[in-house]
Parts: C-alpha cells; sequence; structure tokens
C-alpha cells in the first residue's frame, strides 16, 4: 500500500500477477531459469554501499524506506501518529545514513543511562531469566520432531531388510488383520500440533492472509536481495525474542517489543551484513525490553537461525505473525503496509528451488556466527565488572 499523495520515485514492482494462486507466484519458466542462474553465494559479510540513486534521493532530502526502499511521502499526513508508530522523527526528510546514526547514538544514551537493569537481570534474576532460557519455542519443537522422524527412517531402512523377508510369512498367518498404524487419528495430532504453535504447514487462518495480500512480482538485484535476506534477520528476532518471553502467548505489549527490537520497524533502518545485523538486534535487546540478559539475547539469535533452518514456511508463518500483531495496533498497522506484506509477497514469488537456495545459505552462515560481548561495541565486560564491585 503506497501514499496516494506520495508515491515512490521509482517502482519496483515489474506487474501485477494472478491472484489466485498459492505458493510460487508470478515466476514463469523464463523468469524461474533467469532467478536460479543469478542466484549466487553471497557474500554476507561485506557491507553494501548506497546506490547511485539512493545518494541523489538524500542530497534532496527525500527519504525512502520500507521494504526495498519503495516507500516515501508515507508519513507526510500522519505526523500526529508519527512518534507512536517509530523512534525515528521526521522519518520523510531523514537520509539512511542519519538514520543509523541517531538510532545508534539512541541506544548508546539508553544503555548510558539503565545499565543497571542489564546488571540486574545478569546477576539477580536467574529466577525470571531462568525459564525463559529453558522455553522449548514452537520450532526447537518442530526441530526435535524432525529429528526423531530422520531417526525413525534411519531405524525403519534398518529393519526394511528384515520386513521384506518376514513379510510374505507374517501375511500368510496374519491374514488381514488390521495395522496398528490405521488406529491411530492423525487429524487429531494436527490439531493439537496447531493448539500447540507447532506445525510444518500453514493453518486455515495463515492461507486465508496469504491469499488476501496482493501477488506481485518483484524485480530485486542480487545485492538488493542479499539486503532483503539480512532483513529477515532483524524482524525474526523481535518475533522470537517476543515468543520466547511469553512462552508464545502474545500480551498487548507484544507488538511493542517486536517493533522495539527491530530497527526495520522502528529506525526504517536495514542493515547491510548478516554481523551487523545480530550487533544491532543484540544492542537493542540489552536496552529496551523488559529483559536484559546476554544468555537470553543469544538465545534469541539461536532462534531466529533455527527459524531461516526450516524453510521458508516457517518464516512466512513468522511473518504472519507479526502482521497480526500489528494489525491490532491503531498505528502500527501500517508497518505491514511498507514492510511485512510486501516480505511475504516477495518470500511467496520466489521459486521453491531459489527460497530453499537463499534461506539455506543465511541459515549456515547465521550457526557459524560466534557471539562476543563486543559486537555491541559497549563494554560489557567491564560494565559487570563494576557492577560486581557494587554488589560486594
Amino acid at each position: 500500500h503506497k501514499s496516494s499523495t506520495a508515491p515512490p520515485v521509482k517502482t519496483h514492482l515489474v506487474s501485477e500477477v494472478q491472484q489466485d494462486g498459492f505458493g510460487d507466484v508470478g515466476a514463469g519458466a523464463g523468469d524461474a531459469a533467469a532467478e536460479e542462474e543469478e542466484d549466487g553465494d553471497y557474500e554476507w559479510e561485506i557491507p553494501q554501499e548506497l546506490a547511485a540513486e539512493d545518494a541523489e534521493e538524500e542530497l534532496l532530502h527525500r527519504a525512502r524506506y520500507g521494504f526495498n526502499n519503495m516507500y516515501q511521502g508515507i508519513f507526510k499526513d500522519r505526523q500526529e501518529f508519527e512518534t507512536e508508530i517509530l523512534d525515528l522523527k521526521d522519518p520523510d526528510h531523514t537520509a539512511a545514513s542519519e538514520r543509523r546514526e541517531r538510532r545508534e547514538k539512541d541506544e548508546d544514551d539508553k544503555m548510558g543511562e539503565e545499565y543497571g537493569q542489564y546488571l540486574f537481570d545478569s546477576f539477580l534474576n536467574d529466577e525470571n531469566i531462568g525459564p525463559l532460557l529453558e522455553y522449548q519455542c514452537p520450532w526447537q519443537r518442530l526441530s526435535s520432531e524432525a529429528e526423531k522422524q530422520a531417526a525413525g527412517t534411519r531405524a525403519g531402512a534398518a529393519a526394511s531388510a528384515a520386513a521384506a523377508a518376514s513379510a510374505e510369512q507374517q501375511e500368510s498367518v496374519f491374514g488381514d488383520e488390521p495395522s496398528v498404524e490405521k488406529d491411530v487419528d492423525y487429524s487429531a495430532l494436527d490439531d493439537d500440533e496447531e493448539e500447540d504453535g507447532v506445525s510444518w504447514d500453514f493453518s486455515h487462518e495463515e492461507r486465508e492472509a496469504l491469499l488476501r495480500l496482493p501477488r506481485r512480482n518483484y524485480l530485486v538485484s542480487h545485492d538488493e536481495k542479499k539486503r532483503l535476506l539480512v532483513g529477515l534477520i532483524d524482524l525474526l528476532f523481535g518475533y522470537a525474542y517476543d515468543v520466547r518471553t511469553t512462552s508464545n502467548d502474545p500480551t498487548c505489549e507484544s507488538a511493542w517489543t517486536v517493533c522495539k527490537l527491530s530497527s526495520t520497524l522502528s529506525w526504517l533502518d536495514t542493515c547491510d551484513s548478516v554481523a551487523h545485523a545480530i550487533a544491532t538486534c543484540l544492542r537493542r535487546a540489552l536496552v529496551y525490553p523488559l529483559y536484559r540478559h546476554w544468555g537470553l539475547s543469544c538465545k534469541v539469535i539461536s532462534d531466529v537461525a533455527c527459524i531461516v533452518t526450516h524453510g521458508r514456511v516457517q518464516v512466512l508463518k513468522a511473518l504472519l505473525s507479526i502482521k497480526k500483531l500489528l494489525a491490532k495496533s491503531s498505528s502500527r498497522y501500517i508497518l505491514n503496509n511498507i514492510v511485512i506484506d510486501d516480505y511475504c509477497s516477495w518470500l511467496q514469488s520466489l521459486t521453491e528451488k531459489s527460497a530453499a537456495k537463499k534461506l539455506s545459505s543465511l541459515a549456515q552462515h547465521l550457526n557459524k556466527v560466534t557471539l562476543d560481548k563486543a559486537i555491541t561495541a559497549w563494554d560489557l565486560d567491564e560494565i559487570e565488572r563494576l557492577g560486581k564491585l557494587e554488589m560486594e
């Protein structure tokens, strides 16, 4: 949804595509082949420089933001709600480089003012932090289920030869006696999984939400795809933190939490490398939410890696959960229009092979990252040392 009064300078949309499809949309055979040929390995840790047209926009003070920098002028007529939606003031006249500078200063100031909360959660709040670390999120239960299935498959393969050898004899002995498998009510198991927030597939509500999205075919360069994929880390982090800290039972503060922990949703500031995205997520998790704990923040990073590892369906399910939270807000629904909806549509528009390759590459890199407190650019060890001295 773009502002009717101030549309983007250029559009990244090639065309509208059929709206009656589901899953892979808008990619014909030629487009799919071109996409797969164009897809190569991403240099995840090399920051991207500002494109020439973006630099020109900055000079003209016509800021662009949102999904793939497609939008501008969105907040022009919504200034009274601006502070309710964003931490960034005057977003339509603030260049991308200035957004980042302001955001980092705000985080630095917040740590300087409220490092005591970080110390409290680090040393004196085990009663509350412990259960959060131990909580098994839905995506972890999916991993456990997948491991069990893999183990069962290996066991089944090992036993298949013996089973095949005796099958004929058993049939002659037992006749047409029904198997145990026929007595299992799999529909009931599926219902239990959905109620518990665990499912490999979309729920009916999620399918309906996806079908209501505009079906678009996005013209996105190789470098832009990388930036969009890195942006998923930022979005999924806020969602995963909220799921872990609410035991997957969203509260009235959940939309605030998701947005506050995402630099994309709170500052319209997108990260340009995996390391940068992780650093930003950790910084924000240590100064804004209810629980500010290094181990908890690192656990949420591993949650993000787990979601991405499970592939496109789980990433989309997470984005749809964010969309649902923001839709209930009187003002933050705008963020669905300029970020979340486009992410959902774009991910659906990718071919199965391309989506799997992109997310697998990102997941592998996330799983390789070594988390160190120095990544925050704060001397957390010194803060903790001084805090311990004060407590003694």
